[in-house]
């Protein structure tokens, strides 16, 4: 998914997924009111695919990321980088997370 389009009653709004999501809490709550207002079942279905997926990605990633750094001999700047990277993706995953749940489908 690559844009998802809101119209609504005095205009539209193009939100690029990929760069919107996963998002602070405050704007989650006010675009997926938007999105659970005026979007159908089928485009909130689509992006909740979406969603899921990434979240899938942030995981394999985490997890990827974590057995290498356990089994590696790396240098304490490496080892430090990659640790700031596990906890960006950790942060990103817990952000993508709480945004799924304001997302209505069904």
């Amino acid at each position: 998914m690559e844009h998802l389009r809101i119209n609504h009653s005095s205009g539209y709004i193009d939100l690029y997924v990929d760069a919107f999501f996963p998002c602070p809490l405050q704007k989650a709550r006010k675009v997926f009111r938007l999105i659970n207002q005026w979007c159908s079942c089928e485009e909130r279905q689509d992006l909740m695919k979406y969603l899921l997926e990434r979240a899938k990605i942030y995981e394999a990633r985490i997890e990827a990321d974590t057995r290498l750094l356990q089994h590696s001999l790396m240098p304490r700047m490496e080892e430090r980088e990659m640790l700031q990277d596990i906890q960006r993706s950790r942060r990103l995953l817990r952000r993508l997370k709480r945004n799924m749940e304001y997302l209505e489908v069904g």
